[in-house]
């Protein structure tokens, strides 16, 4: 008898603890996935720099920039934005519809190939 009185009393604390259990759970699990859908965007978006590096090491090297031009006509149509610099810092060709605006919130990556960064 005595037992049941106590669980009694202490059944709403239990039951306020197992609800912040869960929304703590919860909360982690959520840092968890996003973390892991950000690596994988980034994994994704490395690889992709490191192609258009290669594919941009000949054009680049023979200085075709119509090649380069129609290769980031591509990437905007696909809906990413490529960037081409010398290693000197100078923009080489950047295919963004405004520079100024700030995408420091967006993932980025960047390949290095020679004289030039993708």
């Amino acid at each position: 008898m005595k037992f049941g009185k106590i669980f009694s009393s202490l059944a709403p604390y239990l039951a306020a603890a197992a609800f912040v259990f869960l929304v703590l759970a919860f909360y982690v699990s959520i840092g968890v996935y996003r973390l892991s859908v950000y690596k994988d965007a980034k994994r994704e978006l490395e690889t992709r720099a490191e192609l258009a590096a290669m594919t941009l090491a000949e054009p680049l090297r023979t200085q075709d920039f119509a090649a380069v031009r129609a290769f980031g006509d591509v990437c905007r149509e696909r809906g990413y934005e490529l960037s081409v610099r010398a290693s000197g810092g100078g923009r080489i060709f950047d295919t963004r519809r405004n520079p100024v605006d700030s995408t420091g919130h967006w993932l980025s990556a960047q390949a290095s190939s020679g004289e030039y960064a993708v």
